[in-house]
Order: structure tokens, then C-alpha cells, then sequence
């Protein structure tokens, strides 16, 4: 999706009234990582509303 197809999806699901919204995985465009941006530096975000940006999470293993 383009970033403007993202941000009315966003706001299409906060008008629906969803309170926790999964936004985007930032590091994997520049889209991505634009529309988080975006959404933060404009007051897009309603203070009841909690977002959710996925982050990659790698473990590592030690062996002993």
C-alpha cells in the first residue's frame, strides 16, 4: 500500500473506534517507516488509541 492508502486506513479504523492498531514494521521500507513518522510528528494518533510498530527480535543462543 502507498503511504496515503495507509493513512486512510488508519483513520478509517479509528473512526471505526479500534483502540489498538498494529501500524506498520518500519524497518522493512521506506514507506513504512515514513507513514510511522507521519503519523507521530502530525497528532495523527487519538490519546486513547495505542499503536503497534513490529520490530524483528533475533535471540541468540549460548552455549556453555
Amino acid at each position: 500500500m502507498t503511504a496515503d492508502q495507509k493513512l486512510t486506513f488508519f483513520r478509517l479504523l479509528v473512526e471505526c473506534g479500534f483502540k489498538e492498531i498494529e501500524i506498520a514494521y518500519p524497518s522493512a521500507s521506506d514507506t513504512d517507516f515514513s507513514f510511522v513518522r507521519y503519523l507521530i510528528e502530525n497528532n495523527e494518533i487519538p490519546d486513547d488509541v495505542w499503536i503497534q510498530a513490529s520490530t524483528l527480535a533475533k535471540l541468540l543462543g549460548y552455549v556453555y
